[in-house]
């Protein structure tokens, strides 16, 4: 049934020739297999040279990025080496200097200060020589400007105190000086005599940090700078001992952003002196770093990786953009020898094009081609499905035509659709809903539904039936055209479960009747066919689901119940008959129904006998509440024969508890205590004890 349909869910009977023809020959370029072709090869042919770029770039990158660690290692051992080496040689100065000096010219300060004199060729490896008391005292001062006499108190410096406790050389961490009042570091000699071992003066020399003439070629150098390369020294403590930027020297080392991670790293390893040359990379940068025992200085210098790997990285661009040239190219030449090779399948598609599959005659622009291959295989092939498809299609319009009858003469609502599409409609159906057929036929379904969200609702439960190979069968509401809604009873089963493009076969049927004929039972069911009220066994039910309700139990929300039940009714059945009974029963159960809420529930529960149960509310409020509607039907006259009828009403109140956890011992209560107000006179309320009695 479902051959002669087409995805769109159109009868495939009504396309001409020309519009089929047509839409075969608007294939998308990027629909072409040609074009697919080439774009997959070229595709393969980028992905192979990027991949085998890829990968030699990345060993190479691995390789250039270890050979510069490695530079940069053994150019900082080098540095090392060179500081140390300009260290040692101050302290050899000082030491050769030492051995000819005499103790005794502490004593004759004009010799003193000639022989400073005789020895002021130190003062290229220093900016200062001095000569220090065994008792810390500066006695002899020599500078650019000569020496001169001091008096300056070193005993309290720590490099002197372990010159003078240890009797061997110091290099002291970076300190003011109080001659120059700058920031030095002091070398000390000691000069022991043998005989007796102990100090007889000390030989210093003292280099300003700001001079830099230790390690000015090492952390000034001009290349350096401009290519935003940094080398510095700090002490034991962390503080910039030389660094290009005189102003950061006495700072702490993490000062300079450049050098924060390798210092950070420092500080996380314990802040020691490096024994050996540490290098790796972070941040951008390759970070070296080494020690220099002899003064407790550590070298860092931190470099930006595209100075060492700036060339890598042109030559990655470069082999990448060579790649995607290459992957270009070889694109090109294959789009064009697929065409070259494809050009054969122009024909056929040409020609397929033209197949009149549901024509027994028609008009075609070439004939198949013919020849050996896969060309001439491929024709032979379609030939003789077009010859198929034409018988075929003659058959199936014959049963289209067949089943168009059987769909006229229905008396059920039929529809059949395909991709969600109506293919085919009965007359029943098209009646039912005020459509004519052409309305329907190739309309999406999403039409018979009132809204967006009640046909996605039921796409789901279609679904799940389906998948359990079963009937799908529910009653909904369909809109007709002049959009009022009309009840409907929905079946449907697909025409294979195995193959869900064959389509659906849906029977609709019109259920508004039933429905109207069943709720109205439903309604008879639980309310009273007089007042309208709820029954006694609705009323009973729902004062049960009360009572059992743990959640409302557990939230301590009272409610209660009321026991109304009329006064000197029997008088107006006797002086005016039961048809005055009846007005008054109708008139009096709205009275107590308006004074209630919408949530509670009233219900006629014998003859002149009421029940009403009022929810979420406590004794007191109930009594109010009772009171008004004892008031209300005290004043309320029924005008009747010329009459005037008049009736009473007592109730009693019963509040929900622990003790009446029943639907019995709850009306027993209300009754109780409705019994004890007619006692009291009538037209009275009464509210049950806590301690209600026991039901019969």
């Amino acid at each position: 049934m479902a051959a002669e349909v087409g995805r769109d869910g159109k009868d495939l009977t009504l396309l001409a020739p020309s519009s089929r023809a047509a839409g075969a020959a608007r294939i998308g370029l990027l629909d072409s297999l040609k074009t697919r072709l080439a774009v997959a090869g070229a595709m393969l042919i980028a992905a192979s040279v990027m991949l085998a770029v890829l990968v030699t770039l990345r060993v190479i990158d691995a390789r250039v990025r270890d050979a510069a660690l490695d530079s940069e290692t053994a150019q900082m051992q080098l540095t090392a080496r060179i500081v140390s080496g300009r260290l040692l040689t101050r302290q050899l100065a000082l030491r050769q200097i030492a051995n000819a000096f005499d103790p005794r010219l502490l004593a004759d300060t004009p010799a003193l200060l000639e022989w400073l004199r005789q020895h002021r060729g130190l003062l290229t490896l220093f900016d200062s020589i001095f000569v220090v008391s065994p008792q810390g005292r500066v006695v002899a001062y020599l500078d650019t400007h000569g020496p001169k006499a001091t008096d300056i108190d070193v005993s309290d410096r720590p490099y002197y105190r372990q010159t003078l406790t240890e009797h061997v050389p110091q290099i002291s961490e970076p300190t003011t000086g109080r001659v120059t009042g700058a920031a030095n570091i002091f070398f000390t000699m000691p000069i022991a005599a043998p005989e007796h071992g102990r100090l007889d003066a000390v030989i210093g020399g003292g280099l300003l940090l700001s001079g830099r003439e230790l390690v000015a070629d090492v952390v000034d150098g001009e290349s350096d700078s401009h290519i935003g390369r940094v080398t510095a020294i700090f002490d034991a403590r962390g503080r910039l001992v030389a660094h290009p930027n005189v102003k950061a020297l006495m700072q702490p080392a993490e000062s300079d952003p450049r050098l924060a991670p390798t210092v950070k790293a420092w500080r996380g390893s314990g802040a020691g002196i490096e024994p050996s040359v540490s290098a790796r990379q972070a941040d951008g940068y390759f970070l070296t770093l080494a020690g220099v025992p002899l003064a407790e200085w550590n070298i860092v210098t931190s470099t930006p990786e595209s100075v060492l790997l700036g060339s890598v990285t042109q030559a990655r661009r470069r082999a990448l953009w060579l790649a995607v040239a290459l992957a270009g190219i070889g694109g090109m030449a294959l789009w064009g020898t697929t065409l070259w090779l494809l050009k054969p399948f122009d024909r056929m598609k040409r020609r397929a094009a033209a197949m009149e599959l549901l024509e027994e005659e028609a008009a075609v622009p070439e004939p198949w081609p013919r020849g050996r291959g896969e060309v001439g295989e491929l024709a032979r092939v379609l030939e003789a499905v077009e010859r198929r498809a034409r018988e075929g299609a003659r058959d199936r319009a014959k049963l289209v035509q067949q089943m168009r009858s059987v769909l006229a003469q229905a008396s059920v609502g039929i529809l059949f659709t395909v991709d969600r599409k109506m293919v085919l409609v009965s007359q029943a159906l098209c009646r039912m809903l005020g459509y004519a057929e052409d309305e329907l036929i190739g309309q999406p379904a999403r039409l018979l539904y009132p809204s967006d969200e009640a046909y996605a609702a039921v796409g789901p439960q279609v679904a799940a039936a389906f998948t359990r190979r079963e009937q799908f069968d529910t009653e909904l509401q369909f809109v007709r055209r002049d959009g009022s809604l009309v009840w409907v009873r929905l079946m449907g089963r697909p025409v294979e479960h195995a193959n869900a493009a064959l389509g659906t076969i849906w029977i609709i049927d019109d259920v508004g009747e039933m429905r109207h004929r069943r709720e109205q039972l439903a309604w008879a069911s639980s309310h009273d066919w007089l007042t309208g009220l709820t029954n006694r066994q609705a009323f009973e039910q729902a004062l049960d689901q009360l009572v059992h309700d743990d959640r409302r139990a557990k939230s301590q929300r009272p409610f209660c119940v009321l026991a109304l039940d009329l006064d000197r009714f029997k008088a107006v059945n006797d002086a005016s008959g039961h048809a005055a009974g009846d007005a008054l029963l109708r008139e009096v159960s709205a009275l107590i129904a308006n004074r209630l809420r919408r949530g509670d529930i009233v219900a006629r529960i014998g003859g002149d006998e009421f029940a009403a149960v009022l929810l979420d509310c406590d004794l007191a409020t109930a009594t109010g509440v009772a009171q008004s509607i004892c008031d209300q039907i005290s004043a309320y006259r029924l005008a009747w024969g010329g009459e005037r009828h008049g009736v009473g009403i007592s109730i009693g109140v019963a509040e929900s508890d622990a003790a009446l956890n029943s639907v019995a011992a709850m009306m027993a209560a209300a009754d109780a205590a409705c019994y004890q107000a007619k006692k009291a006179g009538r037209g009275q309320v009464r509210a049950a004890p806590r301690d209600p009695p026991t039901p019969p």
